[in-house]
């Protein structure tokens, strides 16, 4: 993969409509390319006969629970602790123009 660059950093943060300072911009450099060696460290790993795995346990364990549906919270209480609410639904500021 190509090298990122600092001026790549900041031109994806203004697409993504926030601020980086220079300092930083190079951090995430820092950070990414330190990423990218871990990723390229891991490819190299022969996997090759090693079924795949959904849960890193052999066998069940106690801490995973099952899934029970419980009562659902009613509309007044979720909205009880909402300062501003309208016709039913909580009133939250604009973040995207």
């Amino acid at each position: 993969m190509a090298d990122l660059t600092k001026e790549q950093v900041l031109e994806l943060a203004h697409r993504l409509m926030f601020d980086l300072s220079g300092e930083e911009a190079e951090q995430a450099v820092k950070e990414f390319t330190e990423l990218e060696r871990y990723l390229t460290l891991l490819r190299r790993i022969d996997t090759e006969g090693v079924e795949p795995m959904v849960l890193p346990f052999d066998r069940r364990t106690a801490f995973l629970r099952e899934d029970e549906p419980e009562k659902p919270l009613t509309q007044e209480d979720a909205l009880s602790n909402v300062r501003h609410k309208e016709d039913g639904y909580a009133v939250l500021p604009r973040v995207v123009k």
